[in-house]
C-alpha cells in the first residue's frame, strides 16, 4: 500500500491518494478555521435557532445539546464508474445518491476517525474519499480508511498552531482465514490430494474478492500505533470468540509499518509547515469547553438531582422528562445567577457572561458524571438491573397471518421492539448492486432496517417511513451480516427481510438479528439455526486527555482516587448507557459461533484483552438467548418443514431432448402461450429438465398439470378428431389434439386408410375426420392415422395466423414415458 500526497487536490486542505495495484483512492480533507465560532456566543446563536429551544421544549432539545458536544465531521465516499471502464446505467448517465457500499464505508472511516478529535473540536471538516481506480480484486476501504487518517493528519496540522497535539494516527487492514485451499482450487485440480499445509486454515492480509468468499472469517481491523483497537467491523460462519482474539492480534502487527508511513509522511510536511508558521504567524482556535468554575457549579448545584434521576428512573420516558426539566433548571440558574457559592473553588467574573450553550454542555457532562457516579456505587444500572443482566426478552413467531406474509417475528427487549418480515420472491428479484469497487453486483438476501419517528415518541417529517438515511443502512448491514453465515447454500430464492423499529430503548440491531432469524424460520427456510445478538459496553479506567482525546471519555473532574469501574463490562446497552459509556461492541452469532461484530468507540480504543473479555461476555449471553427462543418462541426448535403455501415455488419436469422444440414452438411461440397460461415462468436447462418458477403452491401444481397435458403424445389405439391440414397425391396431413391446450400433433392419414374411395376423392382442406393412431415411430415421432368416420366441413374455421403456424410446424423427434418431480 503506497501513499502520495501533492500531486492531486492541491488547494484541498489535505489531499492522499493511495494505491494498491491498481486500485487508486483519493482522499481530501478540508477543514475550515476560518468559518469555525471563535466564542460560545457564535454556538448561541446557532442553539436558540432550534425550534425546540424557541419553545422551551428541552425534551426535544437534548439531542441539539448532544449535536453540539459532537464534532463537525463529515465524511462521503464515492466510487465512479470509471473506475471499472463502465458507464452509469441510470437514466442521467451518472452517479446518483450514495450507494449502501459507499454509505458503510464512510460509517467506517467516521467511526474510525471521530474518537481521536480533540475535546471540543468544532472546526467544520468533511472528508472525502473517491475511487478514481478498481481492479476488482481488492476491496478499496481500508485504502479509504488510511487515506483519510492521513489526509486528517495533514490538514490539522496545517489547520491549527503546532503546540497543539495532532489526532493520533490510526490504520486499518482487512484480515480474512480460509479454512483450506480446497475453495480456491480449480475444478482440474479438485481431484488432487491436498497436502497437509494446504489443509490448515490460513491467515490472508488484504484478501482479493474471490479470497473473501471463501473465508470464514472476514474482518477489517483499525489499530493505533500503542497496539489498540479503535474501530472492528466484520462477518464471519460461527467462528470462536479465540479466532477473533487471534484475527485481531495479527491485523494489530499488519498496522504497524502502515502507521510508519503514514508518520514519515506527516513528518515532511510538518517542516514545510513550520517554516510557513514562522512567517505567517501562529493561528489561534476556538475549542466548545466548559470553562472548569461552570463545571464545578453545575455539578454542585445539580449532580445530587441527576443522581436521583438516575437512580429511582426504570422508565425512559420517565426519565427523559425528569433529566430534560432539570437541565432546563440548571442552564437558567447558570445563566441568571452571579453570586455563587462561596463552596465553589472559582468563579466566573460578573463581566463574564454564560451562554446558553456553554452552560448546556457543561450541564450534559454533569449528568454523565452523575450516572457514572451511581453506577459506581450501587452497581446497578437506571432500570435496576445488574451489569451483566439482560433485559427481559419475549419472542413471537407468525404474528401476522400467515396466508398473506410469508414469515413474520416479533421481539422484545426491554422496551426495545422489533417486527421483522420475511418475504421470498423469484431470483429475478435480487438486489442489484453498482459493485464499481469489486465484489458480486447482486445480492440474493438483504435486510432493510426502519427506523421511524414514532419508536422513540418523536415527530417527523412525512417522509420519514421511505427515506434512507445511513443509520438504517449501517444497522441493516449488520443484522444482514448476522445472518447472513445460517441461510442454505443452495438458496434460490431472493429473500427481503424487512426489520421494523417499532420501540427503542437501544441495541435495536440486535434485536433485528434475533427477530430476522425467527422470520426466516417462519418463512421455511432451512437456516443453520436462530441467531442471537447483543450489544456490550461498559465503563474503562479513566485516561488522561493526553491518552484519550475524545470529549465523550473526558471527565468533568476527578470524583474517586481508586475509580472500581475500571473495564466494567455492562450487557444488553440502553440508548443511555451506549451514549455515556465508553464504547459498544454489538455482537451476534448462533450456538455454533460469531457470525457478525461492530465495535464503537468513544474512548480512545481498546486492548486486545478487553475485546476478548467482550467477546466471552457476549458468547454466554447468547447461549441464554437462543435457549429462551427455542423454548419459548419454536417449542419444537426447528423451522416450518416446508415453506408456506403463498410462497414462490421452483418445481422441475424431466423432458425429453427430442421434444424442446415441441415447446417452444416456433419462434418461442408456444412457451409464451404456456406461461400466459400458467402465469409461471417457464426455463428449458442444458440438461433437457424444464424449470418451472410459479408464484405459489397452487399455481405450481397447476402449472406442472398444464405442462404436462400439453406435452402429452399419442399412443397407438388413441382416437381423436382432427382437422385436415393439406392434401397431397398419396393422403391427407392431419392435425389433432390430444386434450384442451396440449400441442397439436400433425400426422399422415395415408390415402389406403380412408374408409373408401369415395372419401378419399372428396376430402378437403379444413375437413373434420376421426381418426386412430396406428403407428408412432420412436425414432422421430412421426405418427400414421386410419380414418374412422367420413369427412365433414370443420364447424370452427381454422385462425389464420395459428394454421399459418400449423403449417410452418416440423414433425420432432419421439418421446419415452415421461415422469416428472418438483423440487422445492
Amino acid at each position: 500500500m503506497d501513499f502520495e500526497t501533492g500531486r492531486l487536490a492541491r488547494l484541498a486542505t489535505g489531499s492522499v491518494t493511495v494505491h494498491a495495484g491498481s486500485t487508486h483512492v483519493l482522499v481530501t480533507c478540508v477543514a475550515a478555521p476560518q468559518r469555525a465560532p471563535d466564542s460560545f456566543a457564535q454556538l448561541d446563536a446557532t442553539l436558540l435557532m432550534h425550534p425546540a429551544m424557541q419553545t422551551a421544549d428541552w425534551r426535544r432539545a437534548q439531542e441539539a445539546i448532544q449535536n453540539l458536544n459532537t464534532a463537525p465531521l463529515w465524511v462521503d465516499v464515492r466510487e465512479h464508474a470509471s473506475a471499472r471502464g463502465l458507464i452509469p446505467t441510470s437514466y442521467h448517465r451518472r452517479e446518483s445518491a450514495p450507494t449502501e457500499k459507499e454509505v458503510i464505508t464512510a460509517r467506517l472511516i467516521d467511526r474510525a476517525l471521530r474518537p481521536t478529535l480533540p475535546r471540543g473540536y468544532c472546526t467544520e471538516t468533511q472528508l472525502i474519499a473517491e475511487v478514481l481506480s478498481a481492479d476488482g480484486q481488492l476491496d478499496p476501504d481500508t485504502l479509504a480508511i488510511n487515506g483519510a487518517a492521513t489526509a486528517l493528519g495533514l490538514a490539522f496540522q496545517r489547520c491549527f498552531p503546532m503546540e497543539i497535539q495532532r489526532p493520533p494516527l490510526v490504520a486499518a487492514v482487512r484480515i480474512a482465514r480460509l479454512a483450506s485451499t480446497e475453495a480456491l482450487q480449480a475444478p482440474s485440480t479438485m481431484a488432487k490430494p491436498m497436502s497437509l499445509q494446504e489443509q490448515q486454515p490460513r491467515w490472508i492480509i488484504q484478501p482479493s474478492h474471490a479470497e473473501r468468499q471463501a473465508s470464514d472469517l472476514d474482518l477489517v481491523f483499525v489499530g493505533t500505533s500503542d497496539g489498540r483497537c479503535i474501530a472492528l467491523e466484520g462477518e464471519a460462519k460461527a467462528v470462536a470468540p479465540a479466532d477473533l482474539v487471534e484475527a485481531c492480534r495479527l491485523a494489530n502487527a499488519a498496522v504497524a509499518p502502515l502507521l510508519e508511513h503514514q508518520e514519515q509522511i506527516l513528518q515532511r510536511d510538518r517542516e514545510q509547515v513550520s517554516k510557513r508558521d514562522s512567517i505567517t504567524g501562529a493561528r489561534s482556535t476556538f475549542w466548545a469547553v466548559p470553562r472548569q468554575a461552570l463545571l464545578e457549579e453545575a455539578f454542585r448545584h445539580s449532580g445530587e438531582r441527576f443522581e436521583a434521576i438516575y437512580a429511582d428512573a426504570p422508565d425512559k420516558t420517565e426519565r427523559g422528562i425528569a433529566v430534560a426539566q432539570e437541565t432546563a433548571r440548571t442552564v437558567a440558574y447558570l445563566q441568571q445567577n452571579r453570586n455563587w457559592s462561596s463552596s465553589s473553588a472559582t468563579s466566573l467574573p460578573d463581566t463574564e457572561a454564560v451562554g446558553v450553550t456553554e452552560a448546556s454542555l457543561a450541564v450534559l457532562q454533569v449528568s454523565r458524571q452523575a450516572w457514572r457516579r451511581v453506577l459506581q456505587q450501587r452497581q446497578r444500572r437506571v432500570d435496576g438491573r445488574l451489569p451483566d443482566e439482560m433485559r427481559q426478552m419475549e419472542a413471537h413467531v407468525q404474528v401476522l397471518p400467515a396466508d398473506t406474509c410469508h414469515g413474520s417475528a416479533l421481539v422484545s427487549r426491554g422496551e426495545t421492539q422489533v417486527l421483522a418480515v420475511a418475504t421470498l420472491g423469484f431470483p429475478s428479484l435480487a438486489k442489484r448492486l453498482d459493485a464499481y469497487g469489486g465484489g458480486s453486483d447482486t445480492k440474493q438476501f438483504y435486510v432493510h432496517y426502519q427506523f421511524p419517528p414514532y419508536c422513540n415518541n418523536q415527530l417527523g417529517r412525512s417522509d420519514a417511513l421511505y427515506r434512507r438515511r445511513r443509520r438504517e443502512v449501517g444497522h441493516g448491514m449488520l443484522a444482514e451480516r448476522a445472518l447472513r453465515a445460517v441461510l442454505p447454500n443452495d438458496l434460490w430464492h431472493a429473500v427481503r427481510l424487512e426489520a421494523n423499529v417499532l420501540a427503542s430503548a437501544g441495541s435495536t440491531s440486535m434485536a433485528a438479528a434475533a427477530a430476522g432469524s425467527l422470520a426466516l424460520m417462519d418463512a421455511g427456510l432451512p437456516i443453520a439455526g436462530p441467531v442471537a445478538g447483543i450489544s456490550i459496553g461498559g465503563l474503562l479506567a479513566n485516561v488522561s486527555s493526553a491518552e484519550c482525546p475524545s470529549s465523550a471519555c473526558s471527565t468533568m473532574m476527578p470524583l474517586n482516587e481508586k475509580d472500581p469501574l475500571a473495564d466494567l463490562l455492562l450487557v444488553d446497552l440502553l440508548g443511555l448507557e451506549d451514549f455515556f459509556g465508553d464504547f459498544d461492541f454489538k455482537i451476534a452469532g448462533t450456538e455454533q459461533g460469531i457470525t457478525a461484530m461492530q465495535l464503537d468507540v468513544k474512548q480512545y480504543g481498546l486492548r486486545l484483552d478487553q475485546i476478548a473479555n467482550a467477546l466471552e461476555k457476549a458468547r454466554a449471553v447468547h447461549r441464554a438467548q437462543l435457549e429462551y427462543v427455542l423454548r419459548a418462541a419454536l417449542p419444537a426448535g426447528v423451522a416450518r418443514p416446508c415453506l408456506p403455501s403463498q410462497a414462490p415455488r421452483r418445481g422441475s419436469w424431466n423432458i425429453a431432448l427430442a421434444d424442446r422444440g415441441r415447446l417452444l414452438g416456433v419462434g418461442g411461440h408456444r412457451i409464451r402461450e404456456l406461461e400466459q397460461q400458467t402465469g409461471c415462468t417457464i426455463q428449458l436447462e442444458e440438461n433437457g429438465s424444464v424449470s418451472l418458477w410459479a408464484p405459489n403452491e397452487q399455481a405450481l401444481e397447476q402449472a406442472l398439470e398444464t405442462l404436462q397435458q400439453a406435452m402429452r403424445r399419442p399412443t397407438c389405439g388413441d382416437e381423436y378428431a382432427g382437422r385436415v391440414l393439406q392434401v397431397l397425391d398419396f393422403g391427407a396431413i392431419v392435425e389433432i389434439q390430444t386434450s384442451p391446450g396440449s400441442i397439436r400433433e400433425q400426422g399422415l392419414l395415408h390415402r389406403s386408410a380412408f374408409v373408401s374411395s369415395a372419401e378419399w376423392s372428396r376430402v378437403q382442406v379444413g375437413d373434420s375426420v376421426t381418426v386412430r393412431v396406428t403407428q408412432v415411430d420412436q425414432r422421430t415421432g412421426s405418427l400414421r392415422f386410419a380414418q374412422l368416420a367420413s369427412t365433414a366441413p370443420a364447424t370452427v374455421p381454422l385462425d389464420e395466423n395459428e394454421n399459418n403456424n400449423n403449417n410452418n410446424k416440423s414433425s420432432t423427434g419421439s418421446q419415452g414415458d415421461c415422469g416428472s418431480s418438483t423440487t422445492l
